[in-house]
């Protein structure tokens, strides 16, 4: 359903959060729209093959997981 926010709404709901109190990680242009139509910030990795450029509105760019990881980290 993404870019829709109906699934970011109902993992929010389960989890008992507010969108403020959360973070998605997604790999689409559609994975950053349902969350910015949720309230949720969201992390972005190139991994899915999209270039930097349609991932702009994530707040973090990283190329997957592992360097996601490698940044946290070395910020620790």
């Amino acid at each position: 359903s993404k870019p829709d926010p109906d699934i970011v709404l109902a993992a929010l709901k389960k989890a008992k959060a507010e969108p403020h109190e959360a973070v998605m990680i997604g790999d689409t242009p559609y994975d950053l729209s349902a969350a910015n139509h949720a309230g949720v910030d969201a992390i972005a990795f190139t991994s899915g093959g999209w270039p930097r450029e349609r991932l702009s509105t994530a707040i973090e760019i990283y190329e997957g997981p592992k360097d996601l990881y490698l940044n946290l980290e070395s910020s620790v």
